[in-house]
């Protein structure tokens, strides 16, 4: 009860000082300022320096993992993380893994076959493309039309 008038009054006293502002400098709002921040710590004790505005993002994770240590390792928080890691991440660590083993084979491929033979290939995998197909072909030939030739060659310098 106590903390909720103190939180009309600094509310009231805001608003007070909303209406004063019109005419005010900045030194007297930045003072007006100061002097709300300090009521409204008094009415939250106990709740020194927890001000995220006055802690580094690294300092805000530290105290987000301490106050999870602070937990049982049956709380709801690390029982929900611990089936997020295992039901989700794991099979997409996993997925990915065989992306990437797949993305070397092709690129082992690609270094392989002649240019010709890769835009057979393309041609093939268009077919298989449905209502997409039109789409692929014409951004295909547009990056072929607009400099596709160079654009190999600048790509083979970023690879």
């Amino acid at each position: 009860k106590q903390q909720e008038e103190g939180a009309a009054g600094v509310l009231s006293e805001a608003a007070e000082a909303v209406n004063e502002a019109a005419g005010s400098s900045v030194n007297e709002l930045k003072e007006q300022t100061e002097r709300l921040l300090g009521k409204a710590g008094d009415i939250l004790p106990g709740k020194e320096g927890t001000n995220t505005r006055d802690k580094s993002s690294s300092e805000r994770a530290q105290a987000f993992i301490e106050s999870l240590k602070d937990q049982s390792d049956d709380s709801p928080v690390k029982q929900g993380f611990r089936c997020f890691v295992k039901y989700v991440m794991k099979p997409l660590i996993v997925v990915f893994m065989i992306y990437v083993w797949i993305g070397k084979q092709l690129y082992k491929v690609y270094k392989i076959l002649p240019m010709n033979a890769i835009e057979m290939i393309f041609g093939v995998g268009l077919c298989f493309f449905g209502g997409t197909y039109f789409a692929a072909l014409a951004a295909a030939e547009a990056a072929h039309a607009f400099g596709g030739q160079e654009m190999y060659g600048h790509l083979a310098v970023v690879w």
